[in-house]
């Protein structure tokens, strides 16, 4: 308190240390005016370089630390990429994501970014745009294997039309003929689906964003397997796959039960009350279920119901994960005393 009453005391008085002060801070402006003037038109910046080495030299010379690696962007950097700095931000955060793999305790990028790229070059969302237009566009190889050949066998389908979803060459053609609600299932049953359905990306709207992120759910028939998916993507992708961190959400590989077991024939003998003459067909449900659990133990699971006259087809196809999941009190009522009769049937 002292201190600070005597100060202001001094501010306030006026005399000869008033001028002195002043004196003193009109020539600290103007040794401040001289050294940025000397800065601005570079009189001083040779002089200041020359003593870098001297500087240098008086710290004398020291071996890098064995726990230090350096990166460097050379003339073989240009000669390998084939392109002319500056790089595309996305080639930098690839090089980080690089290093950072490896475990450093710190990353130094000693890079000036002042020079602008191109919006499309640094733009994850355009990228992610063209990702997801690929994806779509993309075609996986049909799997025509017995499950598909008894769905066609069971339905009264003209015989042009028959041969030509039997055959890998035409089967792509045939079912974009079909009415949509047949094409969709037709598609599903015979192919692995793609569909990029969740994106996120950016923090605000005046920043151009640099990561996309984009869930993509793959349903896999059988036959298609973790590496088959894999070639899909990359196929897919093409020239944008280096430019592409693909990492599993989760993952299981298609299964299938068998259909020479007590549990099959009850589900045929149960058809046989609410639909005489009918003929039970094994299918691919093209969407998860809890049954490839069971499957995994070792056990033998269907997915089954019975569904009243009133619901067609494009109504049973539409229902799921749909507007409209709700199932009529007729196909409820038959599908409950379906399952308990076969429960009846099996358990005794």
């Amino acid at each position: 308190m002292t201190a600070a009453s005597g100060a202001m005391q001094a501010l306030l008085r006026p005399g000869a240390r008033n001028r002195q002060a002043l004196m003193l801070g009109a020539v600290a402006v103007a040794s401040v005016g001289i050294a940025l003037l000397l800065y601005a038109t570079e009189v001083a910046h040779e002089a200041e370089l020359s003593t870098v080495d001297a500087r240098f030299s008086i710290h004398g010379e020291q071996k890098p630390p064995e726990d230090v690696v350096m990166v460097l962007i050379d003339d073989t950097t240009s000669n390998e990429l084939d392109i002319r700095f500056p790089y595309p931000r996305s080639l930098h955060a690839r090089v980080i994501d690089a290093i950072s793999a490896g475990g450093p305790k710190a990353i130094a990028y000693d890079v000036e970014f002042i020079e602008p790229t191109t919006p499309r070059q640094d733009n994850a969302l355009i990228t992610a745009a063209e990702i997801v237009r690929r994806l779509v566009a993309f075609r996986p190889n049909p799997n025509l294997d017995d499950l598909w050949q008894a769905r066609l066998d069971s339905l009264d389908l003209p015989d042009e039309v028959r041969t030509a979803l039997s055959d890998p060459a035409t089967i792509d053609d045939a079912i974009a003929a079909l009415p949509p609600a047949y094409a969709r299932i037709a598609h599903a049953c015979s192919h692995t689906t793609i569909s990029p359905n969740v994106i996120h990306g950016g923090q605000k709207t005046n920043t151009i964003p640099d990561v996309i992120d984009m869930d993509v759910d793959i349903r896999t028939v059988p036959g298609d397997t973790k590496e088959v998916v894999d070639g899909y993507l990359a196929e897919a992708l093409g020239d944008l796959a280096d430019r592409v961190e693909v990492s599993t959400l989760q993952a299981c590989e298609p299964t299938r039960s068998p259909i020479d077991n007590p549990l099959w024939d009850a589900l045929r003998a149960r058809t046989q009350v609410a639909y005489p003459g009918a003929e039970l067909v094994p299918g691919i449900i093209t969407g998860g279920t809890d049954a490839r659990f069971y499957r995994d133990k070792g056990s033998v699971a269907y997915g089954a119901a019975l569904f009243s006259p009133s619901v067609t087809f494009e109504q049973f196809g539409s229902r799921f994960h749909g507007n409209d999941e709700r199932i009529d009190v007729e196909s409820l009522g038959m599908s409950t005393d379906f399952w308990y009769h076969i429960a009846k049937h099996v358990c005794g």
